[in-house]
């Protein structure tokens, strides 16, 4: 107990920092007493996440607590995009009579009973369910589904389908469902892109004494309510601590702050270009902490995807090309550049082990897929007894891999299709609106750049836990995007932010 309390004073202590030094740029996107209340909340579920002895008492707190804060919150979605990596992914079964087992019971659950399904409800009481592109979207997500369960049926009992299809809704569609209706608005769609980046905001602190002091500060938690043992999760690379804070991986801890660094290009560009290059810093800062190369190739990705696609990028293409190099050159040449260069797969010197156990992996699955390339084989992992590692399980490391083997090529279609589909529509609203809007366009190309860092990822590491919970939620994200333009409701909401940076922010604003 007392090693949680030591680190639940040091994480407190630098998010009540971060959450200070953030209040000024978080009023400029969001109402004063929303950011109160989310930031309460956020102490509120820390604190009981590391005194809590088990789930289920974390639970009792966080139930109530996140359904009495969303039903008070202007946007929900906001709120589910602070808290989303607050608590590390631990699940316990829920035992009922008869069966082995209602469902597990995790953080991302419990979020998703007390936060999306309120709001999910309150939107179909809105009656925003007619659009009629949504709609359209959902039919690939509905449909993966859908053949998920139609495949395992003939192997598994009644009441295993039905929690299979009732984890499905509750994980995946309830997700994408509030996020893809409840941001079509400009208000609600910059209010949840910031509080994500708040959230990564408060973070860094977290992760850089993380990985200087060689001490993963959430890993008592896991522990405690009985996940694994202690000291599992601290991975090294290279010496240096892979930094993970709650997001229970170094990989989904990286990509988190890739996705924030994604949104603060375009959402630092409506303050100053100070806070950009800050922020944009900082989110670097984290990432590199986190030791994960994975989520450094996303990063830059979707900076130059976002240059490739926003007016203000384009305009200012040939200088950063023309800078970076003498950039590359001067970070090679220093400590923290020559370790990250010797890292970066194919390039670098370190690790390639790592990169030929993911050929190795492309090679077996897309054997197997072979064999039944349509829908798959259920029963695959009877046949990777080869990828089975030193610590006894076997890591596909690969999400597409993983859904061709086990759904065949249509479920990988299906499952693909739930993320191109908004990307394309995203895309093309994006240029739709570049001579109308400039704004509007340059949110489309953050969105974009960050979905497309996510289909990376994808082919990277496993599909699961936080990760999944990321990539649905920007899905959703893009997918209200083309009627958030269409609601033309872009421009006249742009004007009422309130300025923090003098004559240029107003200007931008």
């Amino acid at each position: 107990m007392m090693y949680s309390l030591k680190s639940l004073a040091v994480v407190l202590a630098l998010a009540l920092c971060a959450f200070a030094l953030a209040r000024p740029l978080c009023l400029q996107f969001m109402e004063p007493d929303d950011f109160a209340r989310r930031r309460k909340v956020w102490v509120v579920l820390t604190t009981a996440a590391f005194l809590a002895p088990s789930l289920w008492w974390f639970a009792a707190v966080a139930l109530p607590l996140l359904f009495w804060a969303g039903r008070a919150d202007r946007h929900p979605t906001a709120l589910y995009a602070l808290v989303l990596v607050t608590v590390p992914p631990v699940s316990v079964p829920i035992p009922m009579p008869f069966v082995n087992q209602l469902f597990e019971l995790s953080p991302s659950r419990i979020l998703a009973l007390s936060l999306l399904l309120p709001a999910a409800r309150q939107l179909l009481l809105q009656g925003v369910d007619n659009r009629r592109s949504i709609a359209k979207a959902d039919l690939t997500v509905l449909a993966f589904g859908a053949l998920q369960i139609a495949l395992y049926f003939p192997y598994e009992s009644i009441t295993n389908t039905m929690r299979r299809t009732l984890m499905y809704g509750l994980d995946t569609y309830l997700l994408y469902y509030v996020f893809s209706r409840g941001t079509t608005q400009v208000r609600a769609m910059h209010d949840t892109l910031a509080s994500l980046c708040v959230a990564g905001f408060v973070l860094v602190p977290v992760i850089v004494v993380e990985a200087s002091k060689g001490w993963l500060l959430y890993n008592e938690i896991p522990g405690t309510w009985g996940a694994y043992d202690l000291g599992v999760a601290y991975l090294f690379r290279e010496g240096v601590l892979r930094a993970q804070g709650p997001a229970g991986h170094s990989l989904v801890m990286g990509l988190f702050f890739a996705m924030a660094f994604g949104l603060w290009l375009y959402l630092g560009n409506l303050v100053t270009r100070r806070h950009l290059l800050i922020g944009g810093i900082l989110f670097w800062v984290g990432l590199i902490a986190t030791s994960s190369r994975a989520p450094w190739l996303v990063g830059g990705l979707v900076f130059a995807t976002f240059m490739l696609l926003s007016p203000a990028g384009r305009r200012n293409f040939a200088p950063v090309v023309a800078a970076l190099p003498v950039a590359l050159a001067a970070l090679a040449v220093t400590p923290v550049g020559e370790r990250i260069f010797a890292l970066l797969p194919f390039i670098g010197t370190k690790e390639q082990a790592n990169v030929d156990y993911r050929q190795q992996v492309a090679e077996v699955c897309w054997r197997l897929i072979k064999q039944n390339p349509l829908l798959g084989d259920v029963f695959a992992a009877r046949y990777m007894e080869e990828l089975r590692q030193g610590q006894g399980i076997i890591d596909l490391v690969n999400t597409y891999a993983s859904v061709g083997v086990f759904n065949g090529l249509i479920g990988l279609t299906l499952f693909v299709g739930g993320f191109v589909y908004p990307l394309f529509r995203t895309v093309i609203a994006t240029e739709r609106s570049r001579k109308i809007d400039e704004s509007a366009c340059s949110l489309g190309a953050a969105l974009s750049a960050c979905l497309i860092g996510i289909l990376l990822m994808m082919a990277t590491s496993s599909f699961g836990a936080a990760f999944e919970q990321v990539s649905w939620l920007f899905a959703g994200l893009c997918s209200a995007y083309p009627a958030l333009v269409a609601n033309a409701t872009l421009r006249p909401a742009m004007s009422v932010l309130r300025p923090l940076g003098g004559a240029d922010s107003a200007a931008r604003a």
